[in-house]
């Protein structure tokens, strides 16, 4: 009994560890700015907001960002950027480095498939609206109506 209970607390503890490696569970995609503010609440240890001049997503007249320094992210603290397109949320930015490129591509395909794109700058997770950008060494989540920005579908 003991062994079986240690093999499912040892499956738990990996899949929570596995979980966090993708798009963290409280992204809302259509958020206001006051909601995920709210959101990272405690999950920031600095957050700054400013707006977007000009607007580098198509269709936005308005765009801010939220940026979040000290965000965990596969148990490292990041900066993390929480784009706001009209209004709402469109997409999320978090820092890696070169030496996680891999580990992230093997994570994102088991969560969602192979890329259906993938060059020198990023590897396209379409099924998931994630990419991972190996120029600026990003992980990138979006919206699916965001999706043409950063996607090849």
């Amino acid at each position: 009994m003991i062994f079986k209970t240690a093999l499912l607390l040892s499956a738990l503890v990996s899949t929570s560890a596995f979980a966090d490696s993708l798009m963290p569970g409280f992204v809302h995609w259509g958020a206001p700015i006051s909601a995920v503010q709210t959101a990272l609440t405690g999950k920031c240890s600095s957050l700054t907001v400013h707006r977007v001049q000009p607007p580098d997503l198509a269709g936005t007249q308005l765009e801010a960002q939220i940026d979040c320094e000290g965000f965990m992210f596969q148990q490292k603290p990041r900066h993390a950027e929480f784009v706001m397109g009209n209004g709402q949320l469109a997409m999320v930015r978090i820092t890696t480095g070169a030496d996680e490129d891999t580990s992230l591509r093997t994570a994102m395909t088991a969560d969602y498939g192979a890329p259906n794109h993938s060059d020198d700058v990023y590897d396209d997770f379409a099924s998931g609206d994630a990419a991972i950008r190996h120029d600026t060494h990003q992980v990138l989540f979006y919206a699916a109506d965001a999706a043409p920005d950063f996607s090849k579908k």
